[in-house]
């Protein structure tokens, strides 16, 4: 229409800064929230990697120390459920007696003279949580490194070695685990002296119909279920009580 006079809406100066401070602040408020729940997915992790604790009488960890291969997702799951971490040092003989004594021992991939050492540190009614392979796991032996370090734990050939060493310094309810697939993503514990276990797992309705995936399992029910094999373990676990 002649005459008419249109005006364009402008948002004043004020306006829009407050638009812009509360599109801002929604910015901020989901940043955090994806940092919230990464950090909750990190926390939930770190917990995973230390659910052995619930094979123990007591799962409250207490003072803890650490023997043998530093393995760093570990400790800093230790670090973040335990009262305290502290690497284990190792006493003179004649001063054994005298070694600090903790809640809770974990030993890496130990060697004979660790495990002893670790046995040593573990308080009167404490236990000992021991993370190891069997002795010919294939990747022991990909490095001249890996070879050094497996050739010095020769005494601990395979689970049952770990068993009857730690039964014979006079720990008690030792078990040996399987950890399945691996520790840091372990979704399945089976004990390896259990045959009602074994069938469970190994069950005929388990069968998978690949054939790829049906030579893994019999594969792997060799290793699991007869003692001899399990050497070829590349993962397993064993708790005592002291």
């Amino acid at each position: 229409m002649v005459g008419e006079v249109h005006t364009l809406a402008h948002k004043s100066p004020a306006a829009t800064w407050q638009s812009d401070v509360e599109s801002g602040a929604t910015r901020l408020k989901v940043a955090e929230a994806a940092t919230n729940a990464a950090a909750e997915l990190s926390l939930l992790h770190l917990s995973r990697r230390v659910d052995w604790r619930f094979l123990l009488p007591d799962s409250t960890l207490g003072h803890v120390g650490y023997v043998g291969k530093v393995e760093p997702q570990l400790v800093q799951a230790l670090t973040q459920f335990a009262e305290r971490v502290a690497p284990v040092v190792a006493a003179e003989s004649a001063t054994a007696q005298y070694a600090t004594q903790y809640d809770v021992v974990v030993a890496g991939l130990p060697t004979h003279a660790e495990l002893v050492q670790a046995v040593r540190n573990v308080r009167s009614g404490g236990f000992l949580y021991v993370e190891t392979s069997g002795l010919f796991w294939p990747k022991n032996f990909t490095s001249l490194r890996n070879w050094q370090n497996t050739a010095k734990r020769w005494r601990l050939w395979s689970p049952q070695a770990h068993v009857r060493t730690l039964t014979a310094l006079g720990m008690h309810g030792v078990t040996a685990y399987w950890c399945w697939p691996t520790f840091a993503a372990c979704t399945r514990m089976t004990p390896l002296d259990d045959p009602a276990a074994h069938r469970f797992l190994f069950a005929p309705m388990a069968t998978p119909k690949r054939l790829k995936r049906r030579a893994i399992y019999t594969a792997q029910k060799a290793v699991v279920t007869h003692r001899w094999l399990n050497a070829l373990l590349p993962s397993v676990a064993i708790v005592a009580t002291k």
